[in-house]
C-alpha cells in the first residue's frame, strides 16, 4: 500500500494555465459525480452542500477560462 502525501510543492503549483484549470475542473466534475452516487434519502444533506460548493467552484473556473480566452 502506497501512502500519498500532498506536498507543499503541489499546493503551491501554478493553476494559472489553461491546461491546469481544465484538469482541475475535470477533477472536480468527477468528484461531483461520485458524490451524487452517495446521496441517500436521509442524513446526506452535507453531501448535497458539498456538491453545491464544488459546482460553484467549477463555474468560477469556467468563468476564469472564458475571461482568459477573451483577452
Amino acid at each position: 500500500m502506497t501512502n500519498l502525501y500532498i506536498t507543499s510543492s503541489y499546493l503551491d503549483s501554478n493553476l494559472d494555465t489553461f491546461e491546469s484549470k481544465l484538469n482541475h475542473m475535470n477533477f472536480l466534475l468527477r468528484e461531483i459525480r461520485i458524490l451524487r452516487e452517495r446521496i441517500e434519502e436521509y442524513d446526506t444533506g452535507y453531501i448535497v452542500t458539498t456538491i453545491n460548493t464544488l459546482e460553484q467552484r467549477v463555474h468560477e473556473i469556467q468563468n476564469e477560462m472564458i475571461s482568459e480566452r477573451d483577452k
